[in-house]
């Protein structure tokens, strides 16, 4: 059975549910990500659907000179594939392409951004955040004052993501050759 979603917890109380649309960013954080379908915009007023078939994120915890955690930087990577489009866009060609990849980038940046805004605002490390600065640099961790989850409202947070639209499955062109020939 498929995850519908995530329940947050705290003091053994149920904190936030996280529905199966936004569970994306948790998913990439936690490097789960499973296969699924997204719609983002296209050009003028149509709509494209992609799968996401791949990804995944890399968390860099960023430690100051003098010891202080300064901010985490979240480098992500996924790969998709066009299953619908809407409209009549020129699916391979490079501008058309460069443009859902933005769109894909965007659209995972929110999802991820959204997972840390809610880790912030409950002051909940259900993302496992603390885990990520506790391996790179234990140390430096063991020397933090107060428990992880305090520092997650002030905490300077960047995403950055990389897509790559892999492949396209234009089924209308498929059929239009076939009916050309």
């Amino acid at each position: 059975a498929a995850a519908a979603g995530y329940a947050v917890m705290r003091d053994m109380k149920l904190a936030a549910f996280i529905d199966l649309e936004d569970a994306l960013g948790v998913d990439f954080i936690k490097n789960t990500v499973r296969v699924s379908d997204i719609v983002v915009p296209g050009r003028g007023d149509e709509t494209v659907t992609l799968e996401i078939t791949d990804g995944g994120c890399d968390i860099i915890p960023r430690w100051a000179s003098d010891g202080t955690l300064t901010r985490i930087d979240f480098r992500a990577d996924v790969s998709a594939t066009v299953l619908e489009s809407g409209g009549r866009a020129d699916l391979d060609s490079a501008d058309c392409a460069a443009y859902l990849t933005e769109q894909l980038e965007s659209y995972v940046t929110e999802k991820i951004s959204a997972a840390l805004r809610l880790s912030a605002k409950l002051e909940s490390d259900f993302l496992a955040l603390g885990s990520a600065a506790e391996r790179s640099d234990p140390t430096l961790y063991r020397l933090l004052p107060l428990p992880f989850a305090s520092y997650l409202g002030e905490l300077e947070m960047r995403v950055a993501v990389k897509g790559q639209i892999s492949h396209s499955n234009d089924i209308r062109r498929s059929v239009q050759q076939v009916v050309n020939t």
